[in-house]
This record gives C-alpha cells, sequence and structure tokens, in this order.
C-alpha cells in the first residue's frame, strides 16, 4: 500500500517547524555518523548548452534528481523536480519515499509545502550553534516562503524582538511583514533597501531567486551570521570576512552549473583557497568543531 498526499494534504497535516528543526539536526548528527549514501544533485538543462535567460548555464527548462539512502530513517528515496518557462508554473516537485528494509515504495508525496518547511529548517540548527545568544533583530532578505519559514526556524531557537525585511515589490515586504508579525509575535518593519536590513542585524536570513548578490559584504557588522538559502545570494567579500559552513560541501561548492561566488573565485584562481576554509555544518552540531567562539 503507498501513501499518496498531494500539496493539500501535507499543508492539512501542518507540519510544526519546532518539529521540523529537530529532525534536521537529528540529519546532522547522522551524516557526522558517514551512515548515509547522498549524491549530489543530478541536472539536466534544455538546451543542453544550458542557456537561459534565468540562470547561465541553468536551461529554460530543467530535471533535477537529488538521491539518497538513509538507514537511521529505515529509508531510501529522491527528490524531482522540474522547472519551465516563466510563462509555466515555478515548479513541480515530487518526493519518493522507500523502505530501507525491502527497498519497496512506501510514499509519494508532492514536494510543495513540505520543501519550505525543509529548506528553512535548516536554519534553525544554523542559529542555535552558530549565532550568539542573545540577539534581538533579524534581517531578511527576500519575502517569499522560505524566507519567512526561515524566520519561523530561527524563532525556534533563539527569542528575539524584531525582523527587518526587504524585497524588491513593496506588496509582497508588507504582506511579509503582516503574515510574520502575527505568526511570530515580534516586530517586523519593511524597509526599501537591503542596506538598512543588514545594518544592525545580529542574524541575516537570504531567500530569493536573484542568483546574484543581494548585499554586500562590507556592510556586515562584525559577528553576524549569514544564513543563505539560495544559490549566488553572497558576495566573495563576504567570504572573505567569514568563517564558512555548508550544509554539505561538495554540493555548495562543486553545484552544476556552478553557483556564485565559487564561480568567480574559480575564475580569479582562489577556488582552492576558500574549498580549504569551508567546514561542514554537521561537524559543529557534533562536536568535531566549534561553532561560535
Amino acid at each position: 500500500m503507498v501513501l499518496i498526499l498531494d500539496d493539500a494534504d501535507v499543508k492539512a497535516l501542518n507540519p510544526p517547524m519546532r518539529g521540523a528543526v529537530e529532525v534536521i539536526e537529528k540529519c546532522f548528527r547522522i551524516q557526522a555518523s558517514g551512515d548515509v549514501t547522498n549524491h549530489p544533485r543530478v541536472h539536466l538543462a534544455y538546451p543542453p548548452s544550458g542557456a537561459s535567460d534565468r540562470r547561465e548555464g541553468f536551461g529554460n527548462r530543467t530535471l533535477r534528481v537529488l538521491p539518497a539512502i538513509v538507514p537511521g530513517f529505515n529509508a531510501a528515496g529522491f527528490r524531482t523536480y522540474t522547472t519551465g518557462p516563466k510563462t509555466a508554473a515555478e515548479a513541480r516537485a515530487l518526493l519518493l519515499l522507500f523502505s530501507f528494509d525491502d527497498m519497496g515504495l512506501k510514499a509519494i508525496i508532492n514536494d510543495g509545502w513540505l520543501h519550505y518547511i525543509r529548506t528553512g529548517a535548516p536554519a534553525g540548527v544554523a542559529t542555535k550553534y552558530l549565532a550568539r545568544s542573545k540577539i534581538d533583530t533579524v534581517g531578511v532578505i527576500g519575502s517569499g516562503r522560505i524566507a519567512r519559514r526561515a524566520a519561523e526556524a530561527v524563532a525556534c531557537v533563539r527569542k528575539f524582538n524584531r525582523i527587518k525585511v526587504y524585497s524588491p515589490n513593496p506588496e509582497h515586504r508588507l504582506n511579509y511583514a503582516k503574515e510574520m508579525g502575527r505568526l511570530l509575535g515580534v516586530d517586523v518593519e519593511p524597509h526599501e533597501n537591503s542596506r538598512s536590513v543588514v545594518r544592525g542585524a545580529e542574524i541575516l536570513i537570504t531567500a530569493t531567486d536573484a542568483h546574484r548578490p543581494v548585499y554586500e559584504g562590507d556592510w556586515l557588522e562584525t559577528g553576524t551570521l549569514v544564513i543563505s538559502l539560495a544559490p549566488g545570494e553572497i558576495d566573495v567579500k563576504t567570504l572573505e570576512r567569514s568563517s564558512l559552513f555548508a550544509t554539505w560541501k561538495e554540493q555548495a561548492l562543486h553545484d552544476r552549473p556552478p553557483r556564485e561566488p565559487f564561480k568567480t573565485l574559480a575564475a580569479q584562481g582562489r577556488f582552492a583557497e576558500f574549498e580549504e576554509k569551508c567546514r561542514e555544518l554537521h561537524d559543529v552540531v557534533v562536536g568535531n568543531l566549534p561553532g561560535r567562539t
């Protein structure tokens, strides 16, 4: 018997963010143990040249597959999704889940709503281990669902008083302020530029579809935790000023098509320097490396 859940089913289940953060932290612990078989995203682009009006090398139509086997969850499976022209729907994604015992198919899940929770939840784990113990202000660049879930994940592990949010669309940032203010019970201020969001933020979340830097690394105040949730959002200056932790180093640094700022660093002949500098968050979670010192 295969369980089939569409997006409405998942949304009706209302998976709690606090529980999602706990599950993702467990995932990091399993990752640190080595008892997992993972594989970088398989990316098929059309046209084969990767020509795209959205992101170089991405293609105007894409198929992506992300597989893994995790005995600790008695599970194997993969996420697969497609993207099409701008006139088409943003994405179409499915999760296929198999039992590790017999590798039989157990579930087919629409990965729309669940994707936003799963992608936002690691922000809570990163905050737990890498942010200051006391914070007042969270800055957010982006106003979509992932930007909302990431702020919610941070709120699961730290108390704070204020969110400052910037999005190029004034209506979107106003809606973000209203929804997140109600959800988290904090003041949420919409801002008209990213620089004012960065200023004074102890945690900065970037969750956009820009595929380019959305702030300048020189704006960051010393000690800020930057949580980037999409490719290309941070610049070389940010890496130069920071300790760098990846949720999975192989994927983050060697993504195909290449992501910024690593693409620029490779062109400058500096990629190896930052590859050596980069550490993995799971080693912090299990105490193999220090987080915030």
